[in-house]
């Protein structure tokens, strides 16, 4: 039984390697891991990918809960409403409920900021309240990319190393593996259409953030 899990999460391994490498997702510094390295403590490395996974539910919460935020700012009260109710799945701890899926999530912010884009698109003039409100929204979408980000590059790197710890160590990567494939779909979705948005903003007198270059890796 032992030696038919190794194979499964092994293949798993070789298969998530291969979707990272050909996403087009292009994240800067993500390096694969040690191999078969006797000295590596390998609960460690598990610990570091069950971290990256709360980064990964963290960011996702403020990126869909600001999407919310964002829409409702202008208008899109309906469209706000899941977003709000997917963002209430995530709790504190990064542990999720509910059912709650990335790719569902993500599906639903990228086609809550095409509509975003849309009505700032075709808005003739925003108020002063609406400036504001997005402008803070659009902050924490950023705060919540990076997070994510963060997460990304250190899950693909524990999801690397997997493929060289022992098998009595492997059931410990088995959640972290199995993740990276739909995170990397996630930010497809999460960061697809966020640039044009933002050159919108601008042209309407919202404030952006500083720091929103610290998402041009996707």
């Amino acid at each position: 039984m032992l030696k038919y899990v190794f194979v499964l999460l092994m293949s798993v391994v070789t298969a998530n390697s291969y979707a990272i490498g050909h996403s087009g997702l292009k994240v800067p510094g993500l390096g694969g891991g040690s191999g078969g390295d006797s000295a590596v403590n390998w609960d460690d490395v598990a610990g570091t990918g069950q971290n990256a996974i709360v980064d990964i539910y963290k960011g996702t919460q403020l990126l869909i809960r600001s999407t919310a935020q964002m829409a409702e700012a202008i208008g899109l009260k309906e469209q706000a409403a899941p977003l709000y109710a997917q963002a209430d799945k995530i709790a504190d701890d990064g542990s999720v409920t509910g059912g709650f899926k990335i790719k569902e999530a993500a599906k639903q912010t990228d086609e809550t900021m095409a509509l975003i884009e849309k009505t700032l698109s075709e808005a003739k003039e925003l108020t002063a309240q609406q400036k504001e409100a997005v402008g803070k929204s659009v902050a924490q979408y950023v705060v919540g990319g990076i997070r994510y980000i963060k997460g990304m590059k250190s899950i693909k790197d524990v999801a690397s190393q997997a493929s060289g710890a022992p098998m009595t160590k492997m059931m410990q990567f088995k959640d972290i593996i199995a993740i990276v494939p739909t995170a990397v779909e996630g930010a497809k979705a999460f960061f697809g259409k966020i640039p044009q948005v933002i050159k919108l903003m601008k042209t309407k007198g919202i404030q952006t953030p500083a720091n929103i270059s610290e998402m041009s890796a996707f």
